[in-house]
């Protein structure tokens, strides 16, 4: 049986409330106070800002309002901590008394919205407006008790979805746990368990190999010159020196904490201007490391590339001594040590904290001998790969597992699937108590349709 004809189209807006968010002064910004839901926040227990001061009672937003981001991917979701919070610019808010309607919104939206998302051309960042919202025209059940069906439907059906893909996100947590200890430990310990081992006198690197040399970045350069330096300083590199044409190529942090680099989208110099700031030259096989940022201090190795390059005011450039270590074995120090936090210490905690050259020098790295150092590469790099399929592989089904959950939404909430048998009264009658009993707490407390 098909009840699409019990089905039949009406606009969001005839449904249901929308309600701007608030654009908020960011000089009352703080840690603390009122909860402050930005489209980043959507979906979250907690919020990276509160507001003080004054706001207007349409701001107010609680966990029943269902939420959509105005800008970027139009995501849509709740509010999911444990007070009322205040919902900022560029977000919308869908409000009705009946939870039920909402929650048969929650799941009949995201698959409007990603179409509008598809269909909407932007040079920069995608943008919705809460008209285009209210104008939707859904799929809704013209009977109250379908309605009850479909959503007790996909509350199950979806819970159990929900469920395996957290299964999955968990194994890649516990996968990427693994990956980390076996590096941490084949980058400290090396690959003998019956290695003797030395003190090291460092509290937080514990015990090291007896023939390994503890030593610090400043003793493992490259005698060549300039093989540490940093970036062009303030005016030596601005956007006015950037030209299309220009013969050399300039590296930003970005490639050392992505490790990406796509030459056609860099950034170039001219000549001329390069011989005024060829101290900071990289070539390919150097490492280039993140000065500024929130990855700061992340590393990556230089491909090769068509033309010289230098690196940005953001970055620094390393190059090892070739008879004590390899830059690959740095390269591993360096993120390895970025992991576990010792390049952290090495900044300030301002608002942009940077890396110098002074800091970087002391800090400690191990040196087994260059053979042993291969060896080690060697096997994480093959562990790497071991992880990366297990990856991959939970990855797909979590993409399938999603797939499947919006096919599923898709057939209910257009009556392709005839949910009349699939769904108890019992079923029925418990969404309907709860929601009830949702709308009587929403009455006691003044909440608003």
């Amino acid at each position: 049986m098909n009840n699409a004809p019990l089905f039949s189209y009406k606009r969001v807006g005839s449904l249901v409330r929308l309600l701007n968010g608030h654009p908020f002064d960011s000089t009352n910004f703080h840690h603390e106070g009122m909860p402050l839901v930005r489209i980043r926040d959507i979906g979250k227990t907690k919020t990276e800002l509160s507001y003080r001061g004054d706001f207007p009672s349409t701001a107010l937003i609680t966990t029943k309002d269902v939420l959509v981001g105005m800008d970027g991917d139009f995501n849509i979701g709740r509010w999911k901590g444990n007070t009322a919070a205040l919902l900022n610019q560029r977000c919308l808010a869908l409000r009705h008394s009946d939870t039920i309607i909402l929650n048969y919104l929650e799941y009949l939206l995201p698959k409007h919205l990603q179409e509008i998302n598809d269909l909407t051309y932007a040079t920069t960042v995608k943008h919705l407006s809460s008209s285009q919202v209210a104008k939707l025209r859904v799929f809704v059940p013209e009977e109250r008790n379908l309605l009850l069906k479909v959503v007790a439907f996909l509350n199950r059906e979806t819970a159990k979805i929900d469920s395996l893909i957290a299964k999955q996100e968990r194994l890649i947590e516990l996968i990427q746990e693994n990956q980390q200890a076996v590096i941490s430990r084949a980058i400290t310990k090396g690959l003998d368990s019956n290695v003797k081992m030395k003190v090291s006198g460092i509290g937080w690197l514990g015990d090291v190999p007896e023939h390994w040399v503890i030593t610090k970045i400043k003793y493992i350069k490259s005698p060549s010159a300039n093989s540490f330096v940093d970036g062009p300083f303030g005016s030596n590199l601005k956007s006015e020196h950037f030209v299309e044409d220009g013969e050399v190529l300039v590296i930003e942090s970005n490639f050392a904490t992505t490790g990406n680099l796509f030459e056609q989208e860099l950034k170039k110099i001219s000549q001329q201007h390069f011989e005024t700031i060829k101290r900071s030259e990289v070539s390919a096989g150097d490492i280039v490391i993140a000065k500024i940022g929130a990855r700061f201090g992340s590393a990556a190795i230089l491909p090769p590339l068509s033309k010289q390059a230098v690196v940005s005011g953001n970055s620094l450039k390393l190059n090892s001594c070739d008879r004590l270590t390899s830059n690959r074995w740095i390269v591993r120090q360096l993120n390895w040590l970025k992991w576990v936090g010792q390049i952290d210490l090495l900044v300030n905690g301002s608002a942009q904290p940077a890396l110098s050259l002074g800091g970087m020098n002391t800090l400690v790295t191990l040196l087994p001998p260059i053979k042993e150092q291969s060896t080690i590469l060697d096997y994480i790099e093959e562990k790497e790969n071991q992880f990366r399929l297990l990856m991959d592989k939970a990855i797909t089904s979590i993409k399938l597992l999603k797939e499947h959950r919006q096919a599923l939404i898709s057939a209910a909430v257009t009556g392709e699937i005839d949910v009349g048998n699939l769904v108890t009264d019992e079923e029925v009658a418990m969404l309907e108590r709860a929601s009830e009993s949702e709308l009587n707490i929403g009455e006691a407390t003044g909440d608003e349709e």
